[in-house]
């Protein structure tokens, strides 16, 4: 009896490092984010977008809901490329909707977007949509 046991806890623990092993990193699933583009977010919960500077830049990243849209309030923050917090807004720009704007040096940026408002049932929201659109400029600097 012993021994089954020891087999079945061998077993599952190669199972907890197989699925360890195999997960994946979001930062692989990023949505890239292009100068001067747009992207609309299309249904509640978070994104992860991505964007990489050649050169030290000033760039601004923005969401924008539609006009009278007062429950839609999109959150934005600012990771590096090992994923680590930079900065974060939330309604410092026009109608309740993130802006960052920041100076950044070369490299591969991360934004995370979330509504934290928005209704996640299906069931229980389906008069609600938390559409928006993440915008995204940049400005080279001397």
């Amino acid at each position: 009896m012993q021994r089954w046991t020891r087999r079945l806890a061998l077993v599952a623990l190669l199972g907890v490092l197989t699925g360890c092993a195999a997960t994946q990193d979001p930062r692989d699933r990023a949505i890239e984010l292009r100068p001067g583009e747009s992207y609309e977010v299309m249904a509640p919960g978070a994104y992860l977008f991505t964007f990489t500077l050649d050169t030290r830049s000033r760039v601004v990243l923005e969401s924008e809901t539609r006009p009278g849209d007062f429950v839609t309030s999109p959150a934005g923050v600012l990771l590096d490329g090992e994923g680590r917090e930079v900065t974060r807004d939330w309604t410092s720009g026009r109608g309740s909707n993130f802006r960052i704007e920041k100076a950044l040096p070369a490299g591969t940026w991360y934004l995370r977007t979330r509504d934290p408002h928005a209704c996640l049932s299906v069931r229980h929201c389906t008069d609600r949509d938390n559409r928006y659109r993440v915008h995204f400029r940049l400005d080279e600097m001397p």
